[in-house]
């Protein structure tokens, strides 16, 4: 008898080993995206907030990423901002292209002498990680891999896609 319980724990030890097991989201520390030398790019999150409709940060239940890229194009400058809804209960994510069409992920760009197409995010996935999960969360730096397929507004037919591989350091203070 106590064979067939030490077998059969066995067995469901190496069972849930094999198949319940959550796999670890991993980001490479290499192969950095640059800014370009005529450019001014920021990397900034912030927690227990979100992004209303014109882009602004409001109140909210997500850790919010963005990476701002200020290109200079001479006479005017170019703005692209992405944004990045990631749950806060973790030290690590991925958003999967299934989340990216469902509103995880948002672009915006603007130049008032510029003419843009509308463009939104429709595919592509989003890895996270924490490198410094012992800090607090105002002096934490979490690093971020993406690559972010852009599709024309009308009629989702890919145009672009952004790649970013980042560290984004906190853009609020506690105490």
């Amino acid at each position: 008898m106590k064979k067939v319980i030490i077998i059969s724990s066995l067995a469901l030890l190496i069972f849930s080993s094999l198949f319940c097991s959550k796999s670890k989201i991993e980001v490479s520390p290499d192969n950095f995206t640059e800014c370009s030398s005529s450019s001014k790019c920021s990397y900034l999150f912030t927690e227990q907030a979100d992004i209303e409709s014109a882009y602004r940060i409001k109140s909210g239940n997500y850790r919010l990423f963005w990476n701002t890229t200020d290109n200079d194009l001479g006479s005017c400058e170019l703005t692209s901002t992405l944004w990045i809804k990631a749950p806060m209960n973790a030290n690590s994510f991925l958003l999967h292209s299934d989340d990216i069409k469902q509103g995880m992920v948002s672009y915006s760009h603007s130049c008032v002498c510029c003419s843009l197409i509308g463009l939104k995010p429709i595919g592509g996935y989003v890895k996270g990680i924490n490198t410094t999960p012992e800090k607090r969360a105002d002096q934490t730096k979490w690093l971020i891999e993406a690559e972010i397929i852009l599709g024309a507004i009308q009629d989702n037919k890919p145009v672009d896609t952004l790649y970013l591989k980042q560290y984004f350091n906190p853009n609020f203070v506690y105490d």
